[in-house]
């Protein structure tokens, strides 16, 4: 009894939250995606396969600043618990590392050590997934 009490609760959450990220996974979807015609080069099908432009081949610290304010977004609105607590500090603080690092891979001193900052923002991004 106690069990299907807190699977309902569980669900009922993740129902909220669902409704209040709605209205905002609506206004993502732009409508159809373009395929590439054969033969372009392999950034702007990616591109454009994923329903973006080519101009966006080269705004990265742009998208990692909008990820980051999408990523304090989604904190906020996590449930006032101690797991939503735990969980939203964390994809806050991995989600909104990527931005400064970067920055500081911009700022490498060598080949290495730009790959090395570049290899670590990607960590970050992936333990926010």
């Amino acid at each position: 009894m106690l069990m299907k009490r807190t699977q309902a609760q569980a669900s009922n959450r993740q129902n909220s939250v669902l409704k209040t990220q709605a209205p905002a996974l609506e206004k993502e979807q732009a409508g159809p995606i373009q395929y590439p015609a054969p033969g372009r080069d392999t950034v702007e099908a990616t591109l454009l396969r994923d329903g973006g432009s080519p101009h966006r081949a080269f705004d990265l610290e742009d998208r990692l600043l909008e990820f980051a304010s999408r990523i304090i977004d989604l904190s906020e609105v996590l449930p006032n618990t101690r797991a939503g607590s735990h969980v939203g500090g964390q994809i806050l603080r991995a989600g909104t590392s990527a931005y400064p690092n970067h920055g500081e891979a911009e700022a490498a001193e060598s080949r290495e050590d730009f790959i090395h900052k570049l290899k670590v923002c990607l960590k970050e991004l992936r333990e926010t997934r």
